[in-house]
């Protein structure tokens, strides 16, 4: 009987760590498409023929390119925030924003497609809104008046112009710097905010 259900944990590991990598593979190639079309030009052939995989396969994982492009967002938020975890423990320090810039620029391609083209817009407006409710909570000095909320959205879009404009540039500057004018510009706004 252990047998048995030891054999069924490693099948159902080969069978994750396979589902996994054809994710994957999948994921990339919509990417690679998306670098020169949008999704909504982008078939599902396109997508098999560049992955060398069968409809059948990207059938049993997605239901069209959009739920790819979904899952590929998904995938993108959570990993943001896993790099902004330590955000709040580290105020006073530019080293979560390089943390994260670093994660950007590791994963250049994904964030160049859908934080750069403007076909893009419901995710580049999605990760805006998480990140502006997440630093809200670990960002103490402000609060809800007008004035302050407008202060806070131009510190948020203020941060992605910085960063769309780092992307587009193909990383001119190391991440520290950048992680250093998107602190120092924030704290400064920050400061102007009455408590």
């Amino acid at each position: 009987m252990l047998n048995k259900l030891a054999g069924n944990n490693i099948m159902a590991t080969k069978n994750n760590r396979r589902t996994l990598i054809t994710k994957k593979i999948l994921k990339d190639s919509l990417l690679q498409l998306m670098q020169d079309k949008p999704i909504t030009r982008i078939t599902i052939k396109e997508i098999c023929e560049l992955s060398e995989m069968s409809r059948s396969t990207f059938y049993l994982h997605y239901r069209d390119q959009y739920e790819l492009l979904n899952d590929i967002e998904e995938e993108v938020l959570y990993k943001t925030f896993e790099n902004l975890k330590n955000l709040g423990a580290n105020l006073n320090t530019a080293r979560p924003i390089e943390h994260f810039l670093d994660y950007v620029r590791d994963n250049s391609a994904t964030f160049s497609i859908l934080l750069c083209h403007p076909e893009n817009a419901s995710f580049q407006k999605a990760i805006m809104e998480k990140i502006q409710e997440y630093v809200r909570t670990i960002v103490p000095t402000l609060n809800s008046s007008e004035r302050d909320l407008l202060l806070y959205s131009f510190m948020m879009q203020g941060s992605l112009s910085a960063i769309i404009g780092w992307i587009e540039s193909d990383f001119m500057l190391p991440s520290k710097d950048v992680a250093d004018i998107i602190y120092k510009a924030c704290d400064s706004i920050v400061k102007i905010s009455p408590n």
